[in-house]
Formats: structure tokens, sequence, C-alpha cells
């Protein structure tokens, strides 16, 4: 009979600890023998193993940011039925469900179930949020995964024709085509900007999701000549 040794304890030490992946194929038991010098018992001690497995289910998320590869919003789940032993879930970003590339969102306490993305939180293309269960003792291997849907919803073809004579001065129609995806707009908003840098710029005004224009009645100073 195959008997894999887990490990060799002194007799000062009445206790083994087993490592974290320890695999165990086909046993149903851990089996202490205790061993002189001259040989090992024949009949040893068992403990029954009771394999624990603690994972979450039911990982959902909505990515309200509109932006490509930005993700934000709330990610939330189901807690396992079994979570004895579960101590912390550890939230991560991934390029897979087996957790390829992995960057960690959050860690967050036992009977948590939810966490915020904030805005502007990059996914550096990864597709898949993964949650793990985690003991005092490990992390778990084999996560929760979750496929990202992230939502991007742009305006296109801007145009705008100034029909205000003075200088520095604008007034007329701008218009755009609205985002193919607006499931997610509750609004556009209008800026004036130096050069396209939305950190010189000023809101002109913000239009609800469906509008398509907005008349600019002069004079507003623009930024720029």
């Amino acid at each position: 009979m195959c008997r894999p040794t887990v490990g060799v304890v002194g007799v000062a030490s009445p206790s083994l600890s087993v490592p974290p992946e320890t695999a165990i194929g086909d046993a149903t038991h851990l089996l202490v023998f205790a061993s002189s010098a001259l040989a090992e018992q024949r009949t040893p001690r068992a403990a029954e193993i009771t394999d624990t497995e603690s994972r979450v289910s039911g990982i959902s998320f909505t990515d309200l940011d509109l932006d490509m590869q930005d993700l934000s919003g709330d990610v939330s789940w189901l807690q396992p039925t079994s979570r004895d032993f579960v101590s912390t879930y550890v939230i991560y970003l991934a390029f897979d469900p087996v957790g390829s590339g992995r960057s960690q969102l959050n860690e967050v306490p036992l009977d948590t179930n939810l966490i915020t993305i904030p805005p502007d939180t990059k996914s550096g293309n990864r597709q898949f949020l993964l949650v793990y269960a985690k003991s005092v003792l490990a992390e778990q291997t084999t996560p929760a995964s979750f496929a990202i849907s992230d939502v991007v919803a742009m305006a296109s073809n801007v145009t705008f024709e100034d029909f205000d004579l003075d200088a520095s001065d604008i007034g007329g129609n701008l218009t755009w085509v609205a985002a193919e995806n607006e499931a997610y707009v509750q609004h556009y908003v209008v800026y004036l900007a130096i050069s396209c840098n939305i950190s010189n710029s000023s809101e002109a005004a913000t239009l609800l999701s469906g509008s398509a224009a907005l008349t600019v009645e002069g004079p507003l100073q623009s930024s720029g000549a």
C-alpha cells in the first residue's frame, strides 16, 4: 500500500502544519504512526479528512464608466454556504478566469459581499473579475469569475458653426451623433477647452440623454482665439 509521507515530527511537538495546496488524491484519512529507532508501528491512529470548499457565486457587475478600458460600479456576490474558515474575500481583475496577470482591487472581511470600483479604474485590458475566498492559512487557488462587459458610450461627428461675429465670443449650433449605446448615459456635458484638454476646460451646458444639439447663445467667451 502506498502511503505518501506528509511529515515527520519529533516527540516534543505533537502537531504538524500541513502546507496549503497539499494534494490529497484519493486519500480519505491522515494517519499518525509512532516510530522507534527500530521500527514503525503497524497500527496507526487516524483522522478523517473533511475537504473544505468555500467559493462565492453569483458575481454581478455593471460598468458605469463610459470610457474604453475604464471601469466603475458595484461588484456583488453571494457568499458560500460553508464559510466557517473564511476570513476575507479578495477581489482581482485578470486576463482570464484562472487569474493570469491579476491585479488586486480590494480585500474585504467575511460577511461583506459588495465593493465599489471607483471611476476611472484602469482595466489594462483585463476582462475578468475574480473573487477568492481566503482563510487565515491561505487564499484559495480556484476563484469564482465574472466576464466583464466594458461599456463604452461616446458621441461622434461633433460640429459647430460660430455665428457670433465678435472676437473671442461664440454663438451658434453645436451638433453631434449620439452614442451608439445610451443604456447608461444620463446626459451629455459640453465644455469649452484648450486643445481638447479637459483639465483646462469650463462647463458650458448639460444635456439629457438623447439630445444631439445645443444652441450656444452668445456672447460666450471662448478659450482661445
